[in-house]
């Protein structure tokens, strides 16, 4: 993160509404909820965030509540959040989408539910503020969103419906290429493609808000054809893995 900041004037004891960049935001935050000091969570987010990702995976020593929090928290302050955001778009729409992502990954399904509740709603505001395009290209490139969020259902098939809001919230204006094409491409082994599609085909032909447009815009067509090939170049697919 290159805010400029006094590490020494930062207050993790700060309401978040009142911090003034997206670094002062995170310190803020992780210091209240980690327990750490200023310096300490800014030494979370050195080597592409790569201390911090461990923490939002793997708990705090194996404790996972204070993540928990911490999600809750950023997650209340989102609509501030892309305030902060909004005074550098361009760099910091990419950082607060990688910074965050290991929550997807986690080993806690609470932690993974509000990771995607938060990552929804900030999909949300992003669109709100004509920042989705930028988002988007995020979301669906190589280390994105997208593979993190499946990568969670797949630990975590629980959370289908809150996948679905992630998912659906980045793609409102691109639901076919979404649900056909990334979706293969971050599933490239058959078996895996289909128990995603299984995993997510009865919350996505069962909320109001994904049910015509999944009907009408031929996804569910595509998804059978794909299902039909599979099974017809590989034999030993059981029928409990079609759909």
């Amino acid at each position: 993160m290159e805010d400029t900041i006094d590490i020494n004037a930062v207050d993790v004891n700060k309401d978040l509404s009142n911090t003034n960049t997206v670094l002062e935001f995170f310190l803020v935050s992780l210091g209240k909820h980690l327990s750490l000091t200023p310096k300490q969570a800014l030494s979370l987010l050195a080597n592409n965030f790569k201390f911090l990702a461990h923490i939002l995976a793997k708990g705090v020593k194996g404790v996972f509540e204070p993540v928990t929090y911490w999600y809750q928290d950023i997650y209340a302050n989102t609509a501030h959040l892309i305030q902060l955001i909004m005074k550098d778009k361009e760099h910091n729409v990419n950082l607060v989408q990688q910074a965050c992502k290991a929550g997807f990954l986690s080993r806690s399904i609470e932690v993974c539910q509000w990771c995607c509740r938060f990552y929804s709603k900030l999909a949300y505001e992003f669109a709100d503020h004509n920042m989705i395009h930028l988002a988007w290209e995020w979301f669906t490139s190589d280390s994105g969103g997208l593979t993190a969020c499946v990568n969670g259902l797949k630990r975590h098939p629980d959370i289908s419906e809150s996948c679905i809001s992630v998912l659906v919230q980045y793609a409102r204006y691109n639901m076919i290429e979404m649900f056909t094409i990334h979706l293969k491409s971050v599933c490239p082994e058959p078996r895996d493609h289909l128990n995603i599609m299984k995993d997510l085909f009865k919350p996505l032909t069962e909320s109001k808000f994904t049910k015509e447009e999944i009907s009408t815009s031929g996804i569910i067509d595509a998804w059978l054809d794909t299902t039909l090939k599979y099974s017809e170049n590989d034999p030993e697919i059981s029928k409990d893995t079609r759909f």
